[in-house]
C-alpha cells in the first residue's frame, strides 16, 4: 500500500497527543505503511520529548518530531514538506482517528479527480468533563452537511487528507497561524474536487 504520512501540529497537547498516537497505531489497517510526523510549536509541557518517547511502541510506524513556530498552519507545512509518503492526513492532535482510517484516506483518494478527503465530525463524548452540552448532535449534523456537496468546505479538525502531489501542486499547506484549513480546502477543490 501507499505510505500515508500523518502530520499532527502540537502546542502544550502532551496528554492529548498520546492518546492520539496511540490511537493512531492501534487503528491503523497497515501501520507498517505508516509514517507519523509530529510538528511541536515550542510546547512548555514536555510534548515533543514524550511523543518522542513512544517511537518503540508505534512501530512498525515511524515516528518523527520536528518543531515549526508561528501557529498550526506553519507546524502543518513544516510537516507536510519534512512527509514521506504518496498520501497525507492532517490530524488535530486532539483528534481520534476512525478505525482503518489508513484504508479511508487511501480509498477516497484512489479516483485521480478527488484532491481531497475528510473524515466525518463528531465528538467523543465519553472523553467530555460532564454532560454533553445542549446543541452539540446538531452542531455536528451541521459541520457535516457543511463537509458535503454544494459547501464542500471540511474543517481541519476533520482529518483532512490529500495526495502529496496535489498538495505540492497548489503550494501546500499556506503559511498562516489560523485558518489554514479553509485556505488549503479552498486552493486544492479550485484543483479537482
Amino acid at each position: 500500500p501507499q505510505t500515508l504520512s500523518v502530520i499532527i501540529p502540537t502546542y502544550n497537547e502532551r496528554d492529548t497527543a498520546l492518546r492520539t498516537l496511540a490511537l493512531l497505531r492501534a487503528r491503523a489497517a497497515e501501520p507498517v505503511a505508516l509514517e507519523v510526523v509530529v510538528v511541536d510549536g515550542g510546547s512548555s509541557d514536555g510534548t515533543p520529548e514524550a511523543v518522542g518517547g513512544m517511537a518503540k511502541e508505534m512501530a512498525p510506524a515511524r515516528l518523527r518530531v520536528l518543531s515549526a513556530r508561528g501557529g498550526r498552519g506553519f507546524a502543518l507545512r513544516a510537516g507536510v514538506q519534512a512527509a514521506t509518503g504518496e498520501v497525507v492526513l492532517m490530524l488535530h492532535a486532539e483528534c481520534a482517528p476512525p478505525l482503518a482510517y489508513d484504508d479511508t484516506c487511501r480509498a477516497a483518494l484512489a479516483n485521480p479527480t478527488v484532491v481531497l478527503g475528510a473524515f466525518s465530525f463528531g465528538v467523543d463524548r465519553a472523553s467530555l468533563r460532564g454532560p454533553a452540552p445542549a446543541g452539540l448532535g446538531l452542531v455536528e449534523r451541521l459541520a457535516n452537511l457543511r463537509s458535503r456537496p454544494p459547501a464542500c468546505l471540511p474543517y481541519g479538525d476533520q482529518g483532512l487528507h490529500a495526495r502529496r502531489a496535489d498538495l505540492e501542486a497548489v503550494g501546500g499547506v499556506p503559511a498562516v497561524a489560523i485558518m489554514e484549513d479553509v485556505l488549503l480546502v479552498r486552493r486544492l477543490l479550485a484543483h479537482g474536487r
